[in-house]
C-alpha cells in the first residue's frame, strides 16, 4: 500500500510515513518541526505552526493552516466545501479563527506553487 500524499506537521510522523510514499508523491511538511530529507519526492514546506504562531499567537490553528495549504496544492476539496465543513463542525467561538487560519493556508498554497 502506498500513499500520494503525506503531510507531516512532526518528525515522527514524516520518518514513520516516508517509506510508504508512492515514487511520485508529494510530501506536505511543517517546517517548525520537521527537516526533511528532500530526495526522491515533491517536498512542500509549509510553515504552518510559525504561521499559526506569528498570526494566532498560538499553535493549535497550524492543522487548519496546513489543510488549506494541502486544499491549495492539490485541488482534491474545494475552497469552500473545506470552509462550509469548518463552519458545521467546529464550535461557534472558533469558526473565526479557523477560517482565517484556512484562508492563510491557501495563501501559503499560492506561493508554495510559485517555488515548485
Amino acid at each position: 500500500l502506498t500513499s500520494d500524499y503525506l503531510i507531516a506537521m512532526s518528525e515522527e510522523a514524516y520518518r514513520l510515513f516516508l517509506p510508504a510514499m508512492s515514487s511520485d508523491g508529494k510530501v506536505l511538511y511543517d517546517s517548525y518541526h520537521v527537516t526533511p530529507d528532500k530526495g526522491a519526492f515533491t517536498h512542500y514546506e509549509v510553515p504552518a505552526t510559525q504561521s499559526a504562531l506569528n498570526t494566532f499567537k498560538r499553535a493549535q490553528p497550524a492543522n487548519i493552516i496546513m489543510l488549506g495549504a494541502f486544499s491549495g496544492i492539490t485541488r482534491i476539496v474545494s475552497r469552500e466545501a473545506i470552509a462550509k465543513a469548518v463552519r458545521e463542525n467546529v464550535p461557534n467561538r472558533f469558526v473565526k479563527m479557523n477560517l482565517e487560519a484556512l484562508s492563510l493556508g491557501f495563501e501559503l498554497a499560492n506561493h508554495l506553487k510559485e517555488k515548485v
